[in-house]
């Protein structure tokens, strides 16, 4: 299903030296090149939360609300990857185009719960992929941030202070 070469791939899969990679059973080939580049391989055949890398492949739109374990277990710093087929893929065993899984399914299932896609790669001609990442708090400065609201409530406190008096 994977026509590319695997050494291209790893760049743009964020695939660093040492990093734990769950890998889907239907493009296991990767995992030498993986192995190769320093990573630890480990099948995708449940959710595995310590893996700093997912990738799965789905095929159909019926597949997609599966993954939702998936995404439960992801760690904030983990990303998913999701294969699919290219609407102009023609190959035995893939689904009718209008059956095939796309995009707006993924994020149909990812986005309620706290996800977001921001990448796209091709696999080749018959796989393309998306990321699904945690969206990232609001950034906070420790300390200042806290100061800010605790100065804040004191405001709304003597607001509320000052209307219990008869001229409010």
């Amino acid at each position: 299903m994977i026509d590319r070469d695997p050494s291209e791939l790893l760049p743009g899969l964020g695939i660093r030296p040492g990093c734990k990679v769950a890998l889907a059973r239907e493009i296991y080939s990767l995992a030498s090149a993986f192995r190769l580049h320093g990573c630890r391989v480990v099948p995708a055949d449940a959710p595995v939360p310590n893996a700093a890398i997912t990738i799965l492949v789905v095929l159909t739109k019926a597949e997609v609300p599966a993954l939702a374990a998936y995404a439960h277990a992801l760690a904030d710093v983990s990303s998913l990857w999701v294969a699919v087929p290219r609407k102009s893929a023609r190959r035995e065993g893939l689904p009718d185009a209008a059956e095939r899984a796309e995009l707006a399914d993924l994020q149909a299932v990812f986005v309620p719960l706290g996800l977001t896609d921001n990448k796209l790669l091709s696999f080749g001609s018959m796989l393309v992929a998306y990321r699904f990442v945690r969206k990232p708090g609001p950034l906070r400065a420790p300390g200042i941030d806290d100061e800010l609201e605790h100065l804040e409530e004191r405001r709304r406190r003597r607001g509320e202070q000052r209307c219990r008096t008869p001229r409010c």
